[in-house]
């Protein structure tokens, strides 16, 4: 059920402290200064526009692949597990030809696939940096997409119930064998495959396009890719916050220059989504 004006209203007014104290700490420590960025670990070398491209036509092939994928899964009777087994396939084949490509591209240079992301040198500082990310996130996505549902409320346009279209099936599912691939996509495939692709290489290629110090311009180029690409599968107000989340993504990504942090965050973040789509809505 939708929240009524005065509900989104009490809870903005809740977060809206919240985002102002974070804004204040991040401001205060200089976390987006030039001064700060310009010491974040150097990107690969050997990437550009080229490598970009690959990216949409990449998930164009595997959409080709996946047409002809789909016809043998019309023989699942049961619709929650046709559809996941269908999201699954979906990820697998879009996604899967650009991870394909990034990985024979890296091939067996440990350094390269290192400054890729793949460090995993210091695995405990990381997974903590990804848990700050989280909080992080969640203040500013939250603020962000309550700001919008509660001008959409004073505008009487309606309400989503849920932003993202396959959590509203993990929420009305009733096939307990279903379940788990659907969760294991959003939680588990989902972050992992995302991560790679938009920040490892979007961020690579942006790095080969924009040059190696324009550090701020490719983190938010490729938040704003990153919410272009959920476009039709998640409801208007979410965009934005995804954008929101890109940036904190992209930003540990840089810092650390590992995929540790935003895995984490990412996962926590889509996990935390699930659960509310489940058991709060």
């Amino acid at each position: 059920m939708a929240a009524t004006t005065r509900e989104i209203a009490v809870q903005l007014a809740m977060l809206a402290p919240l985002c102002a104290a974070a804004l204040a700490v991040l401001a205060r420590t200089g976390v987006w200064r030039a001064r700060t960025i310009q010491h974040f670990p150097p990107r690969d070398a050997g990437w550009g526009a080229v490598d970009l491209m690959v990216l949409p036509l990449g998930m164009l092939l595997g959409g080709t692949l996946l047409t002809m994928v789909v016809p043998w899964l019309h023989h699942v009777t049961s619709p929650p597990m046709r559809l996941a087994l269908t999201t699954l396939a979906g990820q697998a084949l879009l996604q899967g030809v650009v991870l394909a490509y990034v990985l024979i591209k890296l091939g067996r240079d440990r350094d390269r696939r290192r400054r890729f992301g793949f460090n995993f040198g210091k695995p405990f500082r990381h997974i903590a940096a990804g848990q700050l990310g989280l909080i992080v996130a969640m203040i500013f996505v939250m603020t962000l997409s309550h700001l919008l549902l509660l001008f959409a409320s004073l505008l009487g346009w309606p309400l989503p119930e849920v932003g993202h279209d396959l959590l509203a099936v993990m929420r009305d599912c009733d096939n307990p064998a279903a379940m788990p691939l659907l969760l294991l996509s959003a939680i588990v495939v989902a972050p992992l495959l995302e991560e790679i692709l938009f920040r490892g290489l979007v961020h690579q290629a942006l790095a080969g396009i924009l040059g190696m110090d324009r550090i701020r311009a490719r983190i938010i180029l490729a938040a704003g890719l990153f919410a272009f690409i959920h476009v039709g599968g998640v409801t208007w107000h979410v965009l934005p916050s995804l954008f929101a989340l890109g940036l904190v993504l992209g930003y540990l990504y840089e810092r650390t220059g590992s995929f540790v942090p935003s895995w984490t965050t990412h996962l926590m973040f889509n996990a935390f989504n699930v659960a509310v789509a489940m058991y709060a809505l």
